[in-house]
């Protein structure tokens, strides 16, 4: 390869990576800017009123899903990664089960299950009377509860693979030492663990922040509801951004500690070659079918009894509500997760062979630019995108107008839902980009330099030497991508045309 055509390579990389870095940061960088647009007397009303509640709320939230979250999944992790019981492997990957199920969908079964009118307390007030007594679902204590069942494998997972790569020596250290297994738990394997674990536990305080189904079905307001309100009940989009940025400095500081979590990721190795700890069989048969019991009630309670419920109130209304509509529905979710999946693999791939083929910071910088969207909850990425993309639909609009003489032309992208697109492929690229990014490391530089001795360079190479390395690592990041549009609602539901909805929004409904 000559250096001219090296240097429009490079030039090309750069362009395309630098492009997609800045369309990512637009969102952030215009939701600060609703500060520009001075405060109305809808933010007067919210700061005097409601500001310090939707701080309260967010806060306690926050804390109480990351902490039973981390209770549960590091306990749950632990008895899985040392103890020996009944269906140990059944369990260890059922427990993972909640992840497929988006928290606001777990809320609404057990809102309705829970609720007033609901089997449980109908049967309870026939069995034992109207005055028993049953705590009230909605609310703080329901909407901590169905978080953490839907949040709670983060924590597990994460945990999971630090007790087992902590090693055999330093479980059998503490039991030479005479420690009991739950003091070897609290003194030695907690500590080493306690990295990975805060680092689990900030994903799930984004997840908490950017939620906005469950929070709305308990009757929690929190920065997502107000967001909403703002933009739907106030009609008040520099409101709700002005919002939005509140919830952007929460991000950002979580985003902070996370990075800090990440230097001391190496906190607690035991050496080079890692033994995974020999399993601890209990004497009493009867306490390993304590804890068969426990995890199976956990995988009731988050799985079984959901899915079930599902298919039981399908059963009774499939015939009446399953119509047109519903496959009118499946379709644009399916349209919408293929679409974001394409974009999001065509934009991962443009940067990891840009930063694998031209390493330096700058592209460094901006590869990690583009990964941002994925911190950032759905309302956010909504009002970012909304209020930019609505400045250029006028602006497309009124030189239409002028150039062919139309009396009124519709808005071109946010009336199209171009805005929705590409806000799940920005939300999502960080889902995507990891997959493929892992399988491009296994690229080796002689199989580049190989490829340049037949003449085969430049996009040639990409197709013909580098995407079937990449097609696994590709296919892997869509389906990702594809599940996680399929279960997105903030987003959808703000920055869809009107009457186009998908299975999410329908759901909210």
């Amino acid at each position: 390869m000559s250096s001219r055509e090296k240097y429009r390579l490079s030039r090309n990389w750069y362009a395309a990576t630098i492009s997609i870095g800045l369309i990512v940061a637009l969102p952030v960088l215009a939701v600060l800017c609703s500060w520009f647009y001075g405060t109305g007397e809808h933010w007067e009303h919210l700061s005097e009123h409601l500001i310090y509640e939707l701080v309260w709320h967010s806060i306690i939230l926050v804390v109480g899903v990351c902490f039973c979250s981390a209770a549960l999944g590091t306990g749950l992790a632990w008895m899985v990664t040392m103890y020996d019981f009944p269906f140990r492997n059944f369990l260890r990957w059922a427990l993972i089960a909640p992840l497929a199920m988006p928290a606001y969908n777990l809320g609404f079964i057990y809102s309705g299950m829970l609720d007033y009118s609901g089997p449980l307390r109908t049967s309870i007030r026939e069995s034992f009377g109207s005055d028993w007594f049953m705590p009230e679902v909605r609310g703080y204590m329901g909407v901590v509860l169905v978080m953490t069942l839907s949040l709670y494998p983060y924590i597990y997972l994460i945990a999971q693979g630090a007790f087992a790569t902590q090693g055999r020596r330093l479980m059998e250290a503490g039991r030479i030492l005479g420690k009991k297994p739950t003091e070897v738990f609290w003194k030695l394997a907690l500590p080493g663990a306690r990295p990975f674990i805060l680092g689990a536990m900030v994903l799930v305080a984004m997840e908490t922040l950017a939620d906005f189904g469950t929070v709305s079905v308990f009757v929690f307001d929190t920065f997502t509801t107000a967001i909403y309100k703002s933009w739907y009940g106030f009609y008040s989009p520099e409101t709700a951004g002005q919002l939005a940025s509140l919830l952007i400095l929460m991000v950002f500081g979580l985003i902070w500690y996370q990075q800090s979590i990440e230097n001391k990721r190496n906190y607690g190795a035991v050496g080079s070659v890692v033994q995974r700890p020999t399993l601890i069989a209990f004497r009493q048969r009867y306490r390993s079918w304590l804890i068969t019991a426990l995890l199976l009630t956990v995988v009731l309670i988050g799985s079984v009894i959901p899915v079930s419920q599902l298919i039981l109130w399908s059963s009774e209304i499939w015939q009446t509500e399953i119509d047109r509509r519903i496959w009118e529905l499946v379709a644009h979710s399916v349209t919408l997760g293929i679409g974001a999946s394409l974009i999001v693999c065509l934009g991962s791939v443009v940067i990891t062979m840009a930063i694998r083929t031209f390493p330096n910071k700058k592209l460094v910088f901006f590869g990690r630019i583009a990964t941002l969207g994925y911190a950032l909850p759905g309302s956010v990425l909504a009002i970012g995108l909304y209020l930019p993309l609505v400045w250029v639909d006028h602006r497309l609009s009124d030189l239409l107008e002028s150039l062919f003489s139309m009396d009124q032309v519709d808005l071109l992208i946010t009336g199209s839902g171009a805005a929705m697109m590409i806000g799940l492929a920005i939300r999502f690229m960080a889902v995507g980009h990891a997959s493929i990014q892992n399988h491009g490391r296994r690229i080796q530089v002689s199989i580049d330099e190989a490829s340049s001795t037949f003449g085969v360079t430049g996009l040639k190479m990409i197709k013909r030497v580098h995407a079937p390395i990449l097609s696994k690592g590709i296919i892997t990041a869509a389906i990702l991508v594809f599940v996680d549009v399929l279960k997105e609602m903030p987003l959808t539901l703000m920055t869809r045309p009107f009457g186009w909805d998908t299975l999410s929004v329908r759901i909210y409904e």
